[in-house]
């Protein structure tokens, strides 16, 4: 089966998604503007209720 999911960035959320979808069993491809691993991260902050959803999601 051919992957039918395509999550855009792999920044914090879209890698949590994948792994969901890894533990899920659910095939994807995952793409990013950038060839390699960033240098910097444009990651301010995580509000308390991100956290959370992450928390209840995936683990």
């Amino acid at each position: 089966m051919k992957d039918q999911l395509l999550i855009v960035g792999a920044g914090s959320t879209g890698l949590v998604l994948a792994i969901g979808l890894t533990k899920q069993g659910i095939p994807f491809r995952i793409i990013d503007k950038n060839k390699g691993l960033g240098e910097t991260s444009r990651f301010i902050g995580i509000q308390a209720r991100t956290l959370e959803f992450y928390a209840n999601s995936f683990f």
